[in-house]
């Protein structure tokens, strides 16, 4: 349902709807269309993305779902931005439609849209907002396709010092990518690759095409993780069946994720799943056959991926969110990430000055030699 439809800011007009039920949808699908052709975005907040998200996930984590469209003077939609309303820990919270799945979070923008007029933007979809204790948005890149992420510019907003993403742009023959590797890493891989080779016989990598194929893939992804996770002793979102079906939508239906294989013999040794978007090759989840983990067959999946998108065109390999040491090897830049948090009420001020003590508290235990001293024993 609407909750505002004609907010004024300068020439800018802002649109909020809530959305009660899923075929709400339909009313603002023409304007984020629009802006997912001709605009800016990510694939996490791409209706191929969301609509599974707010009929599956959304229910789940009890979240109600808010599209924000802001057009210029003449009409023409500039901005759109999915968020959700939830409740956690007694708080009630405005933040990107996310729930675990969203690597990144950024508005979906028209290229024309100057970041300096966020500000002003902003400042009339908050008084506008429903009432909230807490706006939190997270995983917020610096950058989208080269543009500006003008949330990122909002004071509360800030870089965010030990998590970043990382990525490799991609030239149009391996050679000229292999001048962007560290000759110690181009070593190490060509050794594994070749133990890999020796004590399996020779590999390929494959692609989920047709509907068996990436069940047969997929399923081999949720195998080697339930594995490797259980030895682990981590959480798998695979296990959850909400988050499953999503997954399953995404690789098996009309979603934007594909899924890959370093193939052995008659045996999948390493999988990947992922998403093509703009030109672009996002790693989402990977694993690999723990019984051959020596072998490094995940390493030499990710090389041979490398190779296959070269060949492919596509000009990056995105390896997302997370400092995992394995990225470093295949010549990856580091980009920003930014989070902040507003509070909106008491409770939430209160919570938020709890927060930020507790985290400052931490980190001087984590340089507290006892401390770390203690850490050891448990």
């Amino acid at each position: 349902m609407p909750l505002d439809t004609g907010a004024i800011c300068n020439s800018f007009n802002v649109e909020i709807v809530y959305l009660e039920n899923g075929a709400e949808v339909e009313a603002v699908r023409p304007q984020w269309q629009e802006l997912e052709r001709h605009g800016i975005s990510t694939v996490f907040q791409s209706e191929a993305w969301l609509l599974p998200w707010c009929r599956l996930i959304s229910p789940k984590i009890r979240a109600g779902v808010i599209f924000i469209t802001v057009r210029d003077g003449s009409g023409r939609v500039t901005m759109f931005l999915p968020l959700c309303l939830r409740r956690s820990h007694g708080l009630s919270i405005v933040e990107f439609a996310d729930g675990g799945l969203a690597d990144y979070a950024a508005p979906l923008m028209a290229k024309e849209l100057a970041a300096d007029d966020f500000q002003q933007i902003w400042e009339t979809i908050l008084g506008r907002l429903p009432k909230t204790d807490l706006i939190r948005f997270e995983k917020l890149p610096g950058h989208v396709a080269g543009y500006t992420n003008p949330i990122t510019l909002l004071p509360w907003v800030h870089k965010m010092d030990n998590f970043a993403a990382w990525g490799v742009s991609l030239p149009s023959c391996r050679g000229d990518y292999d001048k962007t590797v560290r000759s110690r890493d181009k070593k190490e891989i060509r050794r594994k690759r070749k133990n890999l080779i020796e004590a399996l016989g020779d590999i390929s990598l494959i692609h989920g095409n047709t509907g068996s194929e990436k069940r047969h893939i997929f399923d081999t992804l949720r195998s080697h993780r339930r594995a490797r996770f259980g030895k682990l002793n981590r959480f798998d979102i695979l296990n959850d069946p909400d988050y499953l079906q999503f997954y399953e939508e995404q690789v098996m239906g009309s979603g934007v994720a594909v899924v890959s294989a370093l193939k052995a013999g008659d045996k999948l040794i390493a999988t990947m799943l992922g998403v093509y978007y703009q030109n672009a090759y996002l790693l989402l989840m990977h694993s690999f056959d723990s019984g051959v983990e020596s072998l490094s067959p995940g390493i030499v999946a990710i090389d041979e991926m490398t190779s296959y998108l070269i060949g492919k065109g596509t000009t990056y390999f995105d390896f997302t969110i997370g400092s995992e040491s394995y990225k470093k090897q295949f010549g990856v830049n580091k980009s920003s990430i930014y989070t902040g948090t507003l509070a909106r009420s008491l409770k939430g001020m209160l919570y938020l000055s709890a927060y930020r003590f507790t985290y400052a508290v931490y980190q001087k235990l984590k340089r507290f030699k006892p401390y770390l001293a203690f850490r050891k024993t448990r």
